[in-house]
């Protein structure tokens, strides 16, 4: 069934969605110039570049239908078999490679074919840019960056591909994203070792890799609570208790593992809609981190892990462990666009994205997918979001939610 695209640009009509893409990618036919860092800014109508990664864990509003087997591969966009060709030639060449032979191999094909690769990513510019500065410095290649919020990389996604325009050879974004992207046919097939070695529910497709997360925690005010809670039930349970309007993900996760537990899915909700009716609502996760350090209320029941620990680093009365388990995290995917003009160079800058920048984005605050990488989720148990279930089940839990919390904006 066709993913309903315009849901995402339905305020655009055809001329002037025609005429945002021409002012965006220069009128140019495949192959043209990417755009620049300063113009993928200067297109951020949404939240500050600081912010974004926290304000697009869950995605834009455009929903998608299920697709699974040759439908999730292919989507409803025309498949590029030239492109797809030479993608496949690169896998071939490095089939059963590891480790530093296999970076060896790919930066020499990726010499070869020229030396840039063009991402387009909503991960924010203070840590896109240091990461993709060590990738140039690493590898000797350039990075062509386009960076917007989620609803301005979803649009421009779409209208390039109804527009025959190929501009993107990488594309990252909140996990819920990448599952509308891969049911639009824009995502190649993944073939990379890469991520082998991370639990099960990392595995997230065949086309995108998980390359970094938002874990989902409960964070408490030091000089307010004596006793923290220990388990997601009596998190949910807490006097003086906030709840962040827009998780309806991490709530639709946690009813699920209530459900392993041995409630039904009535009772679960329950327990949401009585701390619904005592929590204080809050919009923003940095602002609810904020909030909670000034004391407006006690327990906040998911902060991101990330951001929490910037606030305890910095001194305030703020402290997320131990660590209630299991925690929730959505994942940030990445992966190579199906009308990739530089799949070895795309290749190995995925690669070195989801394995070996781990470190770098521990030390820039965000989550690494990598549990022992420094910022990493450690030994703690975590259940990562199930981005396919979210997206076919999107407008069930957002309704439930918000009838819980509020409505987003209200």
């Amino acid at each position: 069934m066709r993913t309903n695209r315009f849901e995402v640009v339905r305020l655009l009509t055809a001329g002037s969605a025609l005429l945002l893409l021409l002012a965006a990618c220069g009128g140019e036919p495949r192959g043209g110039e990417p755009p620049t860092a300063e113009e993928g800014q200067a297109a951020d109508t949404g939240a500050p570049a600081t912010d974004a990664p926290d304000s697009d864990a869950t995605g834009s509003d455009a929903t998608g239908s299920e697709a699974t087997g040759s439908e999730a591969a292919g989507g409803d966009g025309d498949a590029n078999p030239e492109a797809q060709a030479a993608l496949d030639e690169v896998y071939a060449a490095v089939e059963g490679l590891t480790g530093e032979e296999r970076r060896e191999k790919l930066l020499e094909l990726a010499e070869a074919e020229g030396s840039t690769v063009s991402f387009y990513t909503t991960f924010s510019l203070e840590e896109a840019e240091p990461v993709i500065a060590e990738y140039e410095d690493v590898t000797g290649m350039t990075v062509n960056l386009y960076r917007a919020p989620s609803s301005s990389f979803m649009q421009r996604l779409l209208l390039e591909a109804d527009a025959d325009y190929s501009g993107a050879d990488v594309v990252s974004s909140n996990g819920t994203e990448m599952v509308i992207l891969e049911k639009e046919g824009l995502l190649a097939p993944l073939d990379t070792p890469v991520d082998d070695d991370l639990p099960e529910s990392f595995a997230q497709s065949d086309l995108w890799a998980v390359n970094y997360l938002n874990v989902f925690t409960p964070a408490w005010n030091t000089d307010l609570v004596q006793t923290p809670p220990t388990t997601w039930e009596e998190t949910l349970q807490a006097e003086n208790l906030s709840m962040e309007i827009t998780d309806a993900a991490w709530f639709m996760e946690l009813v699920i593992y209530f459900q392993d537990q041995g409630m039904s899915e009535e009772e679960a909700i329950a327990l949401f809609e009585e701390a619904g009716q005592r929590a204080f609502p809050v919009d923003g996760h940095t602002a609810q981190n904020e909030l909670l350090a000034a004391g407006q209320f006690g327990v906040a029941a998911a902060t991101y892990m990330h951001r929490s620990q910037q606030f305890v680093d910095e001194g305030a009365p703020v402290a997320w462990e131990p660590a209630i388990e299991p925690m929730i995290a959505s994942p940030n995917g990445i992966g190579i666009h199906r009308d990739v003009t530089n799949p070895a160079n795309s290749l190995l800058f995925l690669e070195y994205l989801v394995d070996d920048s781990q470190e770098l984005m521990g030390e820039l605050g965000r989550t690494p997918v990598d549990p022992d990488a420094l910022g990493g989720t450690g030994d703690y148990e975590v259940i990562v979001l199930d981005t396919r279930r979210y997206s076919d089940e999107r407008q069930k839990w957002d309704d439930a939610y918000e009838a819980i919390v509020g409505p987003a904006g209200g």
